[in-house]
């Protein structure tokens, strides 16, 4: 697959623990900046980069800082336990790779949703990931989901590749 250099790949990666799916500050964010930049912006706690998510709107830059400035707290919570490399590794272990948007593979019809598009999408499989997107199901969660959440949603997942179908 070609595309994305390694430090892309690898800060798509961290993004991609920090942010909650369709985070749109995140997507502005990563757009403006790109993946790597706004990753080190975001460790060194400097001042936030408000062009990179300004609406345009009147009043816009004042409403862009304090949503950055709120996501930047969240985001700065998940830093201390972040290792993506050691999760690329357990990913390649499984037979997974890691899809970015600067890859050749990556399903454009992603790209329709703007700054709420995933930062990367972490697949298993050897098919194109486009291909298999076009007759997916997503399963959609939380990241503290109970013990009950997670055997249903194992049970589904199951279901649905059983059943031929990309489970996204």
């Amino acid at each position: 697959m070609s595309g994305a250099d390694d430090a892309v790949r690898l800060a798509r990666a961290a993004w991609s623990r920090l942010v909650e799916p369709g985070d749109a500050v995140a997507g502005a964010l990563l757009a403006a900046l790109g993946p790597q930049e706004a990753l080190a912006w975001l460790r060194a706690g400097a001042a936030p980069p408000v062009a990179a998510v300004d609406d345009g709107e009147p009043g816009g830059r004042a409403r862009a800082a304090a949503r950055l400035a709120a996501a930047a707290e969240r985001w700065r919570v998940r830093l201390a336990g972040l290792d993506p490399r050691r999760e690329l590794w357990m990913l390649e272990r499984v037979g997974g790779r890691l899809v970015v948007p600067e890859d050749d593979g990556w399903p454009d019809g992603l790209d329709d949703l703007g700054t709420a598009a995933p930062v990367c999408l972490w697949v298993r499989g050897a098919a194109d990931a486009g291909r298999l997107l076009a007759g997916s199901v997503a399963v959609v969660g939380a990241r503290a989901c109970t013990a009950y959440g997670e055997h249903v949603t194992a049970d589904l997942a199951a279901g649905i590749a059983d059943a031929g179908r990309c489970v996204v």
